[in-house]
């Protein structure tokens, strides 16, 4: 019996995938005085925005961490709003009685500014956000399972991207493919790998879900007869 669905949040809950990297080259640029190489920004991938500042700029930098979270604010009226029907759907999985979470790779504050932006902050039972050491989706979906005492065929996790499904299968979860916003080799790798589990609107993923959800309140009025 599904009892709960994750989240991720860059690229499946708000195309907020190209705003965020824009502020990390800006921030960057500003403390190497050239911008960032696409492979330099791409080994930062997982780790929140602490991290991926670490990485690129060779060392722990607060002062670069508060600039980056200032662009990103600014930058934020580039994707003003989540993609239509995720508050949706995250509404109606909440009314089958379903734990919602979040799990993201990004850090507390840039994950809260998006939240806030997209009037988002109390959709979430539990937010589980990323480490600037390493990509922690696998120990927080643990994590999460072990909170509330589920199983792993308890819960789903929806993210966009093959990582998040590497991540899923080490902690024994399905993950639903968000392809969305994906670009075409992500999604086809995605296809390749997590085929029958890929995507590619809101609508037929909330379709997918909630019919899992409705199943659930059938066998529960069942099993009270």
């Amino acid at each position: 019996m599904l009892r709960l669905v994750a989240f991720d949040l860059d690229g499946t809950i708000g195309d907020t995938v190209a705003m965020s990297m824009l502020a990390l080259r800006e921030t960057a640029a500003a403390y190497l005085g050239r911008e960032a190489a696409e492979t330099e920004t791409a080994a930062t991938l997982g780790l929140d925005e602490r991290g991926a500042l670490a990485r690129l700029l060779g060392r722990d930098c607060p002062r670069a961490v508060a600039d980056f979270l200032a662009a990103y604010s600014r930058l934020h009226d580039i994707c003003p709003h989540p993609f239509d029907g995720i508050p949706q759907l995250i509404g109606a999985l909440r009314q089958h009685g379903i734990i919602t979470a979040l799990v993201t790779g990004k850090g507390a504050e840039s994950c809260g500014i998006t939240l806030r932006r997209f009037g988002l902050r109390d959709a979430f039972d539990r937010i589980l956000t990323g480490s600037p050491v390493r990509n922690i989706k696998a120990d927080n979906l643990r994590a999460l399972l072990g909170e509330y005492g589920l199983q792993p065929d308890e819960a789903i996790y929806i993210g966009d991207t093959l990582s998040d499904v590497w991540e899923c299968r080490k902690a024994g979860i399905c993950c639903l493919t968000a392809a969305w916003a994906s670009s075409y080799a992500e999604r086809r790798q995605c296809m390749r790998i997590n085929g029958g589990r890929v995507f590619i609107s809101v609508k037929a993923l909330a379709s997918h879900v909630l019919a899992i959800a409705q199943r659930n309140a059938m066998r529960y009025v069942s099993s009270q007869k």
